[in-house]
C-alpha cells in the first residue's frame, strides 16, 4: 500500500523520546507538517530541533501539554 504524507499535518504524541520521536522524524522527512507533543518546555526544545535538522526545510511545530 502506497500512503502519500507529504502536506498532511500529523499530531505526534509522546514526541520527545522513544517510537514517538522516530515517528516524527521519519514523517518529518517524508513531507508530513508534524506537530511534536511533549510536557517538558526544554527536552520538547531540543527534540523539535532534533527533528527539524534531520528533515532539512520540514514544517515542524511543538505543542505542550500534561
Amino acid at each position: 500500500m502506497t500512503w502519500d504524507i507529504r502536506g498532511k499535518r500529523v499530531l505526534v504524541t509522546g514526541a520527545t523520546s522513544g517510537i514517538g520521536l522516530e515517528a516524527a522524524r521519519s514523517l518529518a522527512k517524508q513531507g508530513a507538517k508534524v506537530v511534536m507533543v511533549g510536557r517538558d518546555t526544554a527536552k520538547t526544545a531540543r527534540c523539535l530541533d532534533d527533528v527539524r535538522a534531520s528533515a532539512l526545510g520540514a514544517e515542524v511545530s511543538s505543542l505542550l501539554c500534561d
